[in-house]
């Protein structure tokens, strides 16, 4: 399979918490412009990426030529020849209850005539209430009108932007956000633990977050397999910037691989059946192609994202090829193959070995009658085909690190 590399979180100054220097309530000279937004995507090596302007909420343009403008992005985006652009949006919802969090609408047709920022909003305009959970799955599953569609929740455990509420995600979400220049939000931490000591998000002193981490969330709603995706969230119009796109955040923001079969063209309905597959997996920056074989009595049952139908307790091999073994082996600090603990916060990684070749291999115990069940790898990475020295991705860390990190979709395991 080859990766493609891209960006599922961009916005414009179509956002009212967004520039470009050529649209916007306040055009910023140092953001990029949206007529050159595809030349600028290819020049950071990515080959895709999603617009996601906000369609409501507080972050929601409301001028005058607020819709309009979200409209001509949104033309923009489709007519680009640098790179592929996927029309998208970011939905923001609450109830008379609670906050439900922020999602990424993603459009996948070519073609999308007579969307505007209202018919996509959740509520038909501006505002982001909703009554209910249900209201929320009703809007998600209207979206097909539109033509091939997902919502994608944000990564859940920052309070700032609020935590994704696990209980409504609507039906059929395959993946989740888990990194942007907001932090990592694999894990959990808090002042006093940080547990998840890679790009933590900013909490408050002595704050904990585990309800709302994403391996939390997976393993209290095992009803949902997800596959993992990371973006910049960057707000200046420069899709990919991962070194010194941080505007508001705390890092410079991450990318997702997407995995299409080697030889097929990248399109938007290829993109749209690689993430609704799950595969996919997310990066801090690092843009190093690989593959995974979930491999049981010497025979492949799956990949990345798959879901695999076991007997019972079983070995399994988990095997990582890189695709550039000799760019990428030197720069492997490790490679880590991930399970959920009995009892959360608790993990279960085992270190996998080099085998020559740019392989790595662990053999873990699957026992599919505990739920949920997964296995996902943590590669670290070092140097400078990672992390290129003038990059700047923590300008708010007292103690910069220049490693950085691939995590790939967990393939989650079922008894059959």
């Amino acid at each position: 399979m080859t990766a493609w590399f891209g960006d599922p979180h961009v916005h414009t100054g179509a956002s009212d918490d967004g520039c470009s220097s050529d649209m916007g309530a306040e055009p910023g000279e140092h953001c990029g412009a949206v007529a050159t937004i595809g030349e600028h995507a290819a020049a950071q090596g990515v080959s895709w990426f999603v617009l996601a302007d906000h369609l409501n909420g507080p972050q929601a343009r409301t001028d005058t030529e607020a819709l309009a403008d979200w409209r001509s992005v949104i033309d923009a985006g489709l007519t680009t020849e640098e790179v592929l652009v996927v029309a998208g949006a970011e939905a923001y919802a609450t109830t008379p209850e609670g906050e439900l969090g922020h999602y990424t609408v993603i459009f996948f047709a070519d073609s999308l005539p007579g969307l505007t920022r209202d018919l996509a909003s959740p509520t038909g305009s501006a505002d982001g209430t909703l009554a209910s959970c249900d209201a929320l799955r009703t809007w998600a599953d209207a979206l097909s009108v539109w033509g091939p569609s997902l919502v994608i929740p944000h990564h859940p455990a920052s309070r700032s932007p609020m935590p994704t509420d696990w209980s409504c995600l609507p039906v059929g979400t395959p993946l989740v956000e888990v990194y942007s220049h907001w932090g990592n939000g694999l894990g959990w931490q808090s002042a006093d633990a940080p547990h998840a000591d890679y790009d933590p998000l900013g909490t408050e002193s002595g704050e904990t977050v585990l309800d709302g981490t994403v391996v939390a969330a997976m393993a209290a709603h095992p009803e949902y397999a997800l596959g993992f995706v990371a973006g910049t969230d960057g707000h200046r119009t420069r899709p990919g910037n991962v070194c010194d796109e941080h505007g508001d955040g705390r890092y410079g923001g991450g990318l997702t691989g997407a995995l299409l079969p080697e030889g097929e063209p990248l399109t938007r309905a290829a993109l749209h059946d690689a993430f609704l597959a799950r595969h996919t997996f997310a990066t801090t920056g690092p843009r190093m192609g690989l593959r995974v074989d979930v491999i049981v009595d010497d025979t492949v049952l799956g990949t990345l994202g798959d879901q695999v139908a076991l007997p019972g307790k079983t070995n399994v091999i988990l095997r990582l090829q890189l695709a550039d073994a000799l760019s990428w082996e030197g720069s492997v600090v490790s490679v880590t193959a991930i399970q959920p603990g009995l009892v959360l916060p608790e993990q279960v990684r085992t270190t996998a070995s080099g085998i020559g070749g740019g392989r790595y291999e662990a053999t873990i115990v699957v026992d599919p009658g505990t739920t949920p069940t997964f296995a996902y790898f943590e590669v670290v990475l070092s140097g400078t085909a990672a992390h290129p020295e003038d990059c700047s991705d923590e300008p708010t860390s007292e103690t910069p690190d220049d490693t950085e990190r691939v995590w790939t979709s967990p393939t989650w395991f079922t008894r059959s």
